[in-house]
């Protein structure tokens, strides 16, 4: 499922921050409903409050970013980030703040304060983003006077990593007695209400002096300025069948996945034939259609269709109970009986036990027990404190890396077990996750390398996926505009919404 022409931070931005019209500002906050936002009780800013397309494109925007619609990296909140002089080994990364940049409280950014934000941190992003396998040369960091908005690091040998290491990077410090434990520098400023999210514009000009951001639902008869995002009832405890799809005008793909994380050490669910045999007697568009609406898509992995990293070539696999009980023969799973259960090598009665994290799921339950039923094996789906290592497969949200799609931190052999498949061990995927997440770092990421890396994950099979979702947008009258068309790709999708008049 994510910121002064020379007055003002927003004039300063202006080809990436501020339309070529300018509103009057509204007499009223602009109010985002249903929107998932992410907390901000954290002692720093957390990539998914960065990567968040309201938060962090309006609030903690990044020095640079992955831009998917023009497919390449960028500068944001820096004015320029680039490798300006390398000689020898030596090489000098140069990195200008716009005029005017000022924190959430206020006060203007100093040089001096991107100078001790990279010292503190940029060798832990390094590490971070490469889960230490990326050696992180010697490096000062330094500033000039005659260039008062530069900043300069200088590396005793250049790294092998580009200067987009800063994608989805925030320009942060700790701040006390606020209710939020750090500030960002931004357009908007950041408060936690229980209200919501409030974001307060600071400079002039802005179309929405304040918006607020709640999960909550939306009243049914509630006026003003609004937008509303709405999800479908994902496995709702109706009868199969008896949900329609969801009408829906204006939708957004979601970077959100539901799924069913197999046990990559289970018994059975180690073998990828195994789980792939699963995905095949799993029926994802009943559960789709039945369970959320119509409002979502099947995907072949864990990817966005939209993303210009999936492969388009790779196919969803296709529910056939047939071909699932012919896999399941081959394995050695067989049944005595047309309909008696399937036994393993040892006699065995084939059980598998998935862990849901709730205890009635109503349809969804249902529908995998009886097609998994079909095929002679017996499936309990419960809830449970036990660990998840205890059960054959866990249905799940998964929350994919958006806009970046580097799972080096979820399915690489060393990530650890809050990783998307905790337990794959596979040396060709590590390779090429350690290769896509090293072209991330450059101007123009290779995203043939994610191709690759999806069709790897196809073959490995550590998830089933059961959908990728959408939300549903919808304004209120007051809100005075027609909406637009969401591209995805596009990081600015949500300015765009709050920012292009009729």
């Amino acid at each position: 499922m994510m910121k002064n022409s020379k007055l003002s931070f927003l004039a300063a931005l202006s080809i990436n921050l501020v339309p070529a019209n300018v509103w009057a500002v509204s007499p009223s906050p602009l109010r985002v409903y249903g929107w998932p936002a992410p907390t901000v009780n954290a002692a720093a800013p957390t990539p998914a409050l960065v990567d968040d397309p309201i938060i962090g494109r309006l609030a903690c925007p990044p020095l640079t970013r992955l831009n998917l619609k023009a497919q390449k990296s960028q500068p944001f909140l820096l004015e320029q980030a680039s490798e300006v002089a390398a000689s020898g080994k030596k090489s000098t990364w140069k990195l200008v703040m716009p005029p005017g940049v000022k924190w959430w409280s206020g006060a203007a950014v100093k040089p001096e304060d991107v100078k001790l934000f990279l010292q503190t941190n940029l060798a832990d992003i390094v590490k971070r983003k490469s889960l230490n396998g990326w050696d992180v040369p010697k490096f000062a960091v330094r500033t000039e006077k005659n260039l008062e908005r530069s900043v300069f690091v200088d590396w005793q040998t250049r790294p092998k990593f580009g200067i987009y290491v800063l994608n989805g990077e925030t320009l942060w410090r700790a701040q006390e007695n606020t209710g939020i434990a750090f500030e960002c520098v931004g357009p908007y400023s950041l408060q936690a209400t229980a209200a919501g999210l409030v974001l307060e514009a600071a400079a002039p000009g802005a179309e929405f002096k304040t918006i607020v951001v709640s999960s909550a639902e939306k009243a049914a008869d509630q006026d003003g300025s609004w937008l509303n995002f709405r999800f479908a009832q994902e496995f709702a405890a109706t009868k199969i069948g008896a949900q329609t799809a969801v009408q829906c005008d204006r939708s957004l793909d979601l970077p959100v996945l539901s799924a069913i994380a197999w046990n990559l050490s289970g018994p059975y669910t180690k073998d990828p034939r195994f789980r792939r045999t699963l995905t095949y007697m799993t029926p994802r568009g009943e559960l789709l259609r039945a369970g959320a609406g119509s409002l979502g898509n099947l995907v072949s992995g864990p990817l966005l269709r939209a993303h210009p990293g999936y492969d388009r070539s790779v196919l969803v696999r296709e529910f056939n109970l047939d071909k699932a009980q012919t896999e399941l023969d081959k394995l050695g799973y067989r049944r005595q009986k047309p309909n008696a259960p399937r036994v393993d090598s040892s006699g065995e009665i084939l059980k598998l036990r998935l862990k849901a994290p709730k205890a009635d799921l109503g349809i969804a339950a249902k529908i995998i027990q009886d097609a998994f039923a079909a095929t002679g094996i017996q499936l309990t789906v419960e809830q449970s404190d036990e660990p998840a290592a205890n059960f054959d497969g866990v249905l799940t949200a998964v929350s994919l890396p958006w806009p970046s799609a580097d799972f080096l931190g979820d399915l690489h052999s060393k990530s650890d077990s809050s990783g998307l498949a905790s337990g794959l061990h596979d040396k060709s995927l590590d390779r090429a996750l350690e290769d896509y997440s090293l072209a991330l770092t450059e101007a123009k990421p290779d995203f043939s390398q994610l191709k690759q890396i999806h069709r790897q994950i196809f073959g490995l099979e550590p998830l089933t996926i059961l959908m990728q979702h959408r939300a549903c947008l919808e304004s209120g009258k007051a809100y005075g505009r027609a909406l637009g068309p969401i591209i995805i790709r596009d990081p600015d999708w949500f300015y765009a919404l709050v920012s292009t008049g009729k």
